[in-house]
């Protein structure tokens, strides 16, 4: 029997020779997995979409600092994806290194089921999510420290307490019982020259993993681009690793139609022209969301966050991507708001892994599309206290602003691969999309439905809170209402019950309609029940 205590998991088994018995289910998201291993039985059951790699002692949906052949992604420092090994009599389950993705995993009827996928899992189990439970907790347990971090998830099912999640970390599954390792390191980096050159060899050797002539679904390789420093800088070191195509968000082409000319105004396609990126816009137009939205959605959201956004606005990333490669890796500039500040907050600089806003960000819709997730400036984040100290150096005082968006790494990163300093924006911008209910017409309406049924909730009510709402965002109207200089920040005005958060209901929502229909495709010899 599986016996769980928080933090602290045992479980009873016998030494055993571990195997695969794959199965390839094609109507699951190219990339997800769910595996499954009885008490006291040698078998590991997968079951996993069209585009994961499946070999004798290991599986892997994932990129890595190291051989390809070799398999050992669970000795990776940087390692970016999912998957499970096989060695020495033990099984490894493998996280992302980074708070963008993470594992979950749960005991059921005498079974330990992890799966790279919330909905997943969910469908799997036939749990929830519990509209009555604020999941801050779950997302604060993202920023980890030094310190044993609470990795239950909560869901309601009448066997199952919780769910428990893992960031960063293996799960090591032996005859010892279950534990788990990080695979950070900790590194003596002593100036911008040194952290740079490490960067690039990690890139150099996730190019050689990602282009290895073994692997049977071809990787193609892609990056995002902004005037901000952080995605500028992400594009110019892995242009250097011949990374040549950039997907940049097409701002003004929501309200212009003449597309080529919005091209050639915005400043991420002067940057991508003097970095030799081949730029591909995003269509950020209302009318182009599909009712692949609901992937973008299902994610873990606290209630009542100040400002309810999604990363819908690279809707038209995936569809390319799903549409054009087997599989991707694609580098974010995620993290860089945390790693590279002069001055960022004191309790970040002693964290290990990132913190993040939201927990599973474009994780289900990146399953289903086939990219993995690649926060460049994430790399060597235990070395945060180092790369401080760099950012406040004298070396790096021609780069630096003295304002609240200094970040003198990236913006010498990019000035030195040849941006001009006049292209970059003078403040944080964000490809996210504020909103509180869904873009989709079909989605719009099943969700009001739903609202209205559940919560008897009206939609005319709805949108004259959504609408003010909006209309608070405007920096003009905002300061009216607000002293706070941040839109995300401000104020929020509401008509619903105190207990109410449309967003929250929301991300909920989308995750149970997804893990329903992902519990039909399952097929009925694996299906939880």
């Amino acid at each position: 029997m599986l016996l769980f205590n928080h933090n602290k998991i045992y479980l009873r088994i016998l030494p055993m020779d571990f195997r695969f018995d794959y199965n390839l289910e094609t109507k699951l998201p190219k990339l997800a997995w769910l595996a499954r291993i009885a008490e006291n039985s040698p078998t590991i059951k997968v079951t996993h979409g069209p585009s994961v790699e499946c070999r004798n002692n290991w599986m892997v949906e994932g990129i890595w600092d190291g051989d390809f052949d070799k398999g050992k992604f669970h000795r990776s420092e940087n390692f970016f994806g999912s998957g499970i090994r096989i060695e020495d009599g033990k099984v490894y389950f493998s996280a992302a290194s980074t708070p963008i993705d993470r594992l979950l995993f749960c005991e059921h009827k005498g079974e330990l089921i992890t799966s790279n996928s919330l909905i997943g899992l969910l469908a799997f189990t036939g749990a929830r999510l519990d509209n009555d439970h604020d999941y801050e907790q779950e997302i604060r347990s993202v920023s980890i420290s030094r310190n044993p971090y609470d990795r239950t998830f909560k869901v309601i099912h009448p066997e199952i307490n919780n769910f428990f999640q893992v960031f960063h970390e293996n799960i090591i599954y032996s005859n010892a019982g279950i534990s788990f390792e990080y695979r950070y390191k900790r590194h003596d980096i002593k100036s911008y020259a040194q952290y740079v050159d490490m960067l690039i060899d990690i890139l150099q050797k996730i190019r050689k993993n990602y282009e290895n002539g073994r692997r049977q679904i071809p990787i193609n390789a892609f990056s995002t681009l902004s005037q901000g420093y952080d995605s500028t800088a992400v594009s110019s070191l892995v242009k250097q690793i011949g990374v040549k195509t950039v997907f940049t968000a097409n701002r003004l082409g929501t309200i212009l139609p003449f597309t080529k000319t919005v091209e050639e105004m915005t400043g991420a396609a002067c940057i991508a022209r003097k970095l030799g990126h081949q730029l591909i816009q995003l269509d950020n137009k209302r009318s182009s969301i599909s009712a692949d939205e609901l992937y973008f959605l299902a994610t873990t959201y606290p209630k009542h966050h100040t400002g309810a956004w999604s990363e819908v606005g690279l809707h038209s990333m995936a569809q390319h991507i799903e549409a054009n490669c087997s599989a991707a890796v694609v580098f974010f500039g995620h993290h860089g708001d945390s790693i590279w500040p002069v001055d960022p907050p004191k309790e970040n600089v002693n964290k290990v892994i990132v913190p993040s806003r939201t927990m599973g960000f474009c994780s289900e819709m990146r399953l289903k599309s086939g990219f993995i997730n690649i926060p460049l400036p994430g790399f060597l984040a235990a070395d945060m206290r180092d790369i401080v100290t760099i950012s406040q150096s004298k070396e790096m005082e021609p780069w630096r602003l003295h304002n609240n968006y200094d970040r003198p790494i990236p913006r010498r990163i990019a000035e030195e691969a040849g941006v001009d300093r006049h292209l970059f924006g003078m403040q944080k911008k964000h490809i996210a999309t504020f909103y509180m209910l869904p873009i989709n017409l079909k989605l719009r309406k099943s969700f009001l439905k739903y609202l209205k049924k559940e919560f008897g909730i009206q939609a005319t009510t709805i949108y004259l809170e959504y609408m003010l709402n909006l209309l608070l965002k405007a920096p003009l109207v905002g300061k009216l209402f607000s002293k706070k200089k941040s839109a995300s920040d401000r104020t929020r005005i509401s008509f619903l019950k105190p207990d109410v958060d449309l967003y929250f209901l929301m991300c909920h929502w989308a995750t149970h309609l997804l893990s329903e229909r992902v519990a039909r495709s399952l097929p009925d010899r694996i299906r939880g029940s």
